[in-house]
């Protein structure tokens, strides 16, 4: 390998072992985040309650373990009090077919109404 690949390989080493302890905060957060993703795609077509169920679960396991997520604790706090704030409309799209699950689709729904 040539000298400058091996000296860089040195330096980005040393970088991410001085800063590895930033990560696990990123990787707890990340996991919850992508688990509140996969709840809410609902790929396997769970109905409303089901969904809610699942999605309370993991609220439930994100406010008991919100500790591990260290310096980004109060980012989880925070999107667990706006989740609650919400609670009553969240799932709504899961109870009547066809309903557009974000504010994206639901507006390309009514671009697509306004031009025909």
């Amino acid at each position: 390998m040539p000298k400058p690949l091996i000296k860089l390989k040195q330096i980005l080493n040393k970088g991410l072992e001085q800063t590895a302890s930033l990560f696990a905060p990123i990787t707890v957060a990340y996991n919850w985040i992508a688990q509140a993703a996969e709840i809410l795609d609902n790929e396997t077509g769970l109905d409303a309650i089901a969904v809610q169920r699942s999605f309370q679960t993991l609220l439930d396991s994100m406010l008991r373990e919100k500790h591990e997520a260290s310096t980004l604790e109060p980012g989880i706090t925070h999107f667990l009090k706006i989740t609650r704030s919400y609670w009553s409309g969240l799932f709504h799209c899961y109870e009547a077919k066809g309903l557009p699950r974000t504010n994206n689709d639901l507006e390309q729904v009514f671009g697509i109404l306004r031009h025909h």
